[in-house]
């Protein structure tokens, strides 16, 4: 709402709809809002509004969505596999990566690791060997 709205007239003797730009202000937009911890800004923060002319930390819920989990991205490059953990890893967005493009995004050194070699793996028996 405006900043005084007693002092503030409708056009006519109620008010209705066109009145909205003499008794309110505009919301703030999401746009720019700083999420913390695994949140990330939603997909469309310039088309979603704050609850006032600025936002707020109580904006939260309005302006991030949680960061994709590691588990749900394949890692790119054919030696790498999920960190130990990655069900507790976030991406770097509301959604993995995904793609060719994603072998240098944060989410492949985010989510993934080169795998261990056979080199000196003493665990074959019996019918196996090295």
């Amino acid at each position: 709402p405006v900043a005084s709205q007693s002092s503030v007239y409708c056009a006519g003797p109620s008010c209705d709809e066109s009145d909205v730009s003499r008794c309110c202000t505009t919301a703030s937009t999401c746009e720019g809002y700083a999420c913390t911890g695994p949140y990330v800004l939603i997909g469309s923060p310039s088309a979603t509004y704050c609850a006032g002319t600025t936002c707020e930390s109580t904006d939260s819920s309005r302006c991030c969505t949680e960061a994709g989990k590691c588990t749900s991205y394949t890692c790119q490059t054919p030696s790498f596999v999920w960190k130990t953990g990655a069900a507790l890893l976030h991406c770097a967005n509301e959604a993995c990566c995904t793609g060719a493009t994603c072998i240098s995004s944060a989410d492949e050194s985010t989510c993934c690791t080169e795998a261990a070699t056979c080199d000196g793996y003493d665990g074959c028996t019996g019918a196996h060997v090295v």
